[in-house]
Parts: structure tokens; sequence; C-alpha cells
């Protein structure tokens, strides 16, 4: 049988297992973070930066497309039924 103690000391591993485990993927999660948001290198030639231009304008153009898709599909929620 299993002493009351015994069940403590059982969750207290448990918590700091998950305790470290959580700390480490916080860390994964600002890494992350930090190269997703780096500064961007400068282009070392002119066809990298016209297609740098062009990336950044399909990437706007897309956003403003889902963004679009969402509102209406939303609304469309939303409306009174006639």
């Amino acid at each position: 049988m299993i002493r009351e103690t015994d069940i403590l000391q059982i969750l207290r591993r448990e918590k700091l297992k998950v305790r470290k485990e959580l700390q480490r993927s916080e860390q994964k999660m600002s890494e992350e973070t930090r190269t997703l948001f780096a500064p961007v290198p400068k282009a070392a030639s002119r066809f990298q930066l016209v297609s740098g231009l062009a990336s950044n304008g399909m990437a706007i153009y897309q956003g403003v497309r889902i963004g679009t898709g969402l509102i209406r599909a939303v609304s469309t929620l939303f409306r009174r039924k006639k």
C-alpha cells in the first residue's frame, strides 16, 4: 500500500519535471521569436532586392485576402435571417 508521503513525493517529482519542461519550452519559444523577428539582412544584389520586395508584396496581399475572407465569414454568421 502506498503511503501518503510517497504520493506527495511522486507529485513533487512530477511538478519539478513539468516545470523544467515548461522552462525548456519557454526558452525554445523565445529563441524562435528572436529568429522570426530578427532584422532582415541587406540584399547583396539587385535581384535579391527585387525578389524580396515581391515576396513581401505577396505576403501582404495574402494577408489582406485572408483577412477579408475572415471578415466575410464572420459577418455571414451574424447576419439576420429573413
